[in-house]
């Protein structure tokens, strides 16, 4: 799932979440490793290796995400959940040096209207270098959960001058919140794909 969540690993505790994706002659594989440094704040590293149009290339980006305690509200319609993410991305053609790619920030929000269904919000704004402009975008999605060892979702990304894209997924627990697969359809402007992947979660670095 594109769409950020409102929760964060546990401190002292790390998660590896990985995936390949392809559209058409796309190609992209990712790993993003994360761990708590309080139970309030988390560090992800994702790290990308990408094919688009017959071109190769490299993709790293670092992000600070926080989750205060105290962003948690009970409301009638469920429960409420607030936080914010920053993040600086770098890229690398094929045979060239690395250089910063854009900087942003995110603001996270979650509702569970019922245990078993989470509904998740991103609104980010994002400064790329390679244009020297802002851009801005959200990310929407319905996660529910029928069982312990399924989970089903549907999002929708945006982002200021590009098309919407739309993801239907699925994960399933191999050991329930501690390491799942997923299969992810997309439907992007270029075409649709598919996106296969794990999560792998509850791991100790104390």
């Amino acid at each position: 799932m594109a769409t950020d969540d409102t929760g964060v690993a546990a401190a002292g505790s790390c998660q590896v979440e990985a995936w390949t994706d392809r559209v058409r002659g796309d190609r992209a594989v990712t790993a993003v490793p994360a761990c708590g440094l309080t139970d309030e704040v988390e560090v992800d590293i994702g790290l990308g290796r990408l094919r688009v149009d017959g071109v190769a290339g490299s993709a790293a980006a670092l992000t600070l995400k926080w989750v205060p305690t105290a962003a948690a509200v009970s409301t009638a319609v469920g429960d409420l959940r607030f936080g914010a993410a920053a993040v600086a991305a770098a890229a690398r053609a094929s045979g060239g040096g690395w250089r910063g790619d854009a900087v942003g920030f995110e603001a996270l929000g979650s509702l569970a209207p019922r245990p078993d269904l989470n509904l998740y919000l991103n609104l980010y704004v994002l400064r790329e270098r390679a244009d020297s402009g802002r851009g801005t975008g959200a990310r929407a999605a319905v996660a529910w959960s029928p069982s312990e060892r399924w989970l089903l979702f549907v999002e929708a990304l945006a982002a200021q001058g590009s098309k919407p894209v739309a993801n239907a997924g699925l994960r399933h627990w191999l050991v329930p919140d501690r390491l799942g697969l997923d299969l992810v359809a997309t439907r992007t402007p270029a075409g649709t794909g598919l996106s296969l992947g794990f999560g792998w979660y509850g791991l100790s670095w104390r």
